[in-house]
């Protein structure tokens, strides 16, 4: 989440344009960092009751606008009070509340609930996603048992085991959004060993695909 200055808006008019598409370009850049004339805003800004007292500044979360926001302490009661604000980040610890200020399975969850199954939407989203975890867990322990066990023997195991764990530990209190990143960058750098087996066995590979078109 980042505070910017001056207010930002994404309406739409009824044909599906924006009405403010110059608010859209700018919003862009930034997101996509590149120069843009919005600017992350450092100063104080004032909450009462829960809701934003100040009028010039715009919140994003995960690059939209976010809307209705509520601003509440960590026991769920409404703030009221002045925050700090450096460079975009609200310097105290507070829970924000609001549109476009949820993502990844609980924002597929809220979606859900808005369907014909109501709030049991929800839950079946939560229930399908523990059954998909646990099951992919199991399957990628299971994987990176064998891959140890063949370039390090069975002594290996008992500490990549160990590792699994923790990591699974890591990912259960950590931000979604953190995990998901290194995952992307993890899967990417997979790819670089694969493309030097598949340099290094060129010749092997064509043997067995020649020996594979004349046996079909």
């Amino acid at each position: 989440m980042v505070i910017v200055e001056g207010v930002y808006s994404d309406q739409k008019n009824a044909d599906g344009s924006f009405v403010y598409p110059n608010h859209i370009n700018e919003l862009t850049k930034y997101v996509q960092s590149i120069d843009s004339d919005v600017n992350e805003y450092t100063g104080t800004i004032i909450i009462e009751s829960g809701k934003l007292a100040e009028s010039d500044i715009t919140v994003l979360h995960s690059r939209s606008i976010a809307e209705d926001i509520k601003f509440t302490t960590n026991d769920k009661s409404l703030f009221t009070g002045s925050l700090n604000v450096i460079d975009g980040k609200i310097s105290e610890s507070i829970v924000l509340e609001g549109k476009s200020l949820v993502s990844s399975a609980e924002l597929t969850a809220k979606a859900f609930s808005q369907g014909v199954m109501g709030e049991y939407g929800g839950k079946l989203v939560a229930i399908a996603l523990l059954l998909f975890a646990f099951s992919t867990a199991i399957t990628w322990c299971y994987y990176g048992d064998r891959s140890t066990a063949y370039i390090f023997g069975e002594k290996g195991v008992f500490w990549y085991r160990n590792f699994y764990v923790l990591c699974f530990i890591l990912a259960a209190v950590i931000d979604t959004t953190i995990v998901w990143n290194i995952a992307y960058v993890v899967v990417a750098l997979v790819s670089i060993p694969n493309l030097i087996a598949l340099f290094v066995l060129r010749k092997e590979m064509r043997e067995l695909t020649n020996e594979f078109v004349e046996d079909n």
